[in-house]
């Protein structure tokens, strides 16, 4: 397995690959156990659901996993956790546990809405450790566009009770480690978008600027 300290390297390592795989459909692995279409909170929609990528056997491991929670691209306004099944055929493989995720889309829900649901994933992924056999003092996350944007939110947001919403309050959002494939930090030059997402999502940027820690362990990768 590869220790969960060098996980930025594999990470680092993904990006020489990630933009000819990005949002391609591929089937998972056979030697894979998947659950699809697992909601992290309650009653949720298609859009607050993640799937859950883990070895054979795992049922029977003594050992507990290091998870992998990875975010979708798509401008906050599209995409898919269909889309990233290529990193769990990839870090499953490796020892990993692997949850991809949906969120809700600024078309529906403004920020902070996003960061919420990425939160409220990492809080139910440790409230069902036991079962899965996730170690809850390894988790890290990735995701690129907007997705790379949220995780990057989501490694310096910790602590602030005013994004932790909804359900398993008792668990940390905390993680341990990100990386952040192109994700954007400004969003003045977004002539596309609208004003109210663009001032929605300056204010999410501000945050990241202001919250940063350069002691955390945050990858970035663009080009």
């Amino acid at each position: 397995m590869v220790s969960f300290k060098k996980l930025i390297v594999v990470f680092l390592f993904s990006g020489l690959f990630s933009s000819f795989a990005w949002g391609q459909r591929v089937e998972p692995s056979s030697d894979l156990v998947v659950y699809k279409n697992i909601p992290y909170v309650t009653n949720g929609g298609y859009r607050q659901q993640l799937d859950l990528y883990l070895p054979k056997g795992y049922e029977k491991a003594k050992k507990l996993y290091p998870t992998i929670l990875v975010e979708h691209g798509g401008s906050w306004i599209r995409g898919s956790k269909d889309e990233y099944v290529f990193y769990a055929n990839w870090l499953v493989p490796l020892g990993y546990v692997v949850a991809i995720t949906n969120y809700r889309l600024l078309d529906t829900d403004y920020f902070p809405a996003q960061l919420q649901d990425c939160k409220s994933a990492v809080r139910w992924l440790r409230a069902n450790a036991k079962k899965y056999k996730i170690d809850k003092k390894r988790i890290g996350a990735m995701g690129a566009s907007a997705g790379g944007h949220l995780v990057a939110l989501l490694g310096s947001t910790s602590g602030m009770k005013e994004y932790e919403v909804g359900e398993n309050l008792k668990q940390s959002s905390d993680i341990k480690v990100v990386y952040d494939l192109f994700g954007p930090t400004s969003f003045a030059a977004f002539a596309a978008a609208s004003p109210e997402m663009i001032e929605q999502q300056r204010a999410a940027s501000a945050s990241r600027r202001r919250l940063i820690d350069p002691n955390e362990p945050i990858g970035k990768k663009h080009g």
